[in-house]
């Protein structure tokens, strides 16, 4: 990629939202779900290189479907989700489930106008959860009921945020928890939406992101977040986000975005779909 991508990026766990300018990707297959948003002029997107172009103001692109986006230098909005998410899962119930699908133009104001009022206040963590829940209001999904973590599970993702190289036991941590390895498989993944193993790639991805925005290089990011070395950094990238991690420049800023609901009295919460 010969353009620099350059802008805001928030980013937490089990998802991340672009904002700024957006040239092109290659043709690539990611797990996460996509929602782009044009915030001046239209992108193009394709399914790949035999696919015709076709142009867009507000497109959501199904897990796992091969595409490429031509940014066109305009500036627009990227969130990328976890389909396994709690909020994955009722994207992909309230919106598409397949393919390339175009959002309505009420999608594309509502979206300019939660980035607009965000650019005009100070980055934050609670701006930036804000403008999350803005962006999800634009493509209808409602808010989620909140209810209590699992105190064990709870202790766990500390853990683990803290230090994700602390995923190397799941043994370990399950005994932490009190728990059996397969019963902490199972209550995690119910509690928090993903598996542990999902969960602590999107924490690494997130670091690693903190890494480059500071200056670091590719190789420094992968080594800091615990990646063998920069070539599984960006491959790991690459299939989540459709372009290498070279290409956010120095002067993309990263917005500590931990969307997750804060620390309460009964550790942290989640939230619940039922």
């Amino acid at each position: 990629m010969a353009d620099s991508w350059t802008g805001r990026v928030l980013i937490s766990v089990t998802r991340a939202l672009y904002v700024g300018q957006a040239f092109d990707t290659h043709v690539h297959t990611h797990h996460a779900i996509q929602i782009s948003v044009a915030l001046d002029s239209p992108f193009a997107l394709r399914e790949g290189e035999d696919c015709a172009w076709r142009s867009y103001n507000a497109a959501i692109v199904a897990s796992n479907v091969r595409h490429q986006l031509d940014g066109r230098g305009g500036r627009h909005a990227l969130l990328h989700i976890e389909p396994e998410s709690v909020d994955g899962r009722r994207i992909s119930r309230a919106a598409a489930t397949t393919g390339i699908g175009e959002l309505s133009a009420s999608v594309v104001e509502k979206v300019r106008g939660a980035v607009e009022r965000a650019e005009c206040e100070a980055p934050s963590a609670v701006r930036a959860r804000e403008l999350f829940v803005e962006v999800f209001d634009a493509v209808d999904l409602a808010p989620l009921r909140r209810s209590a973590l699992d105190d064990r599970i709870g202790a766990a993702v500390r853990e683990l945020r803290a230090d994700p190289n602390r995923y190397g036991s799941i043994p370990a941590l399950a005994a932490g928890a009190g728990l059996s390895a397969s019963r902490f498989r199972h209550l995690f993944k119910a509690e928090i939406g993903v598996s542990c193993r999902r969960y602590l790639l999107w924490v690494r991805l997130y670091n690693a992101v903190r890494e480059l925005a500071g200056g670091g290089s590719v190789t420094d990011a992968a080594h800091a977040v615990g990646f063998a070395d920069a070539a599984y950094l960006t491959r790991t990238f690459r299939r989540m986000f459709g372009i290498v991690p070279s290409a956010i420049s120095r002067s993309v800023h990263l917005v500590d975005g931990d969307t997750q609901p804060e620390v309460g009295d009964h550790g942290l919460d989640r939230r619940d779909d039922r």
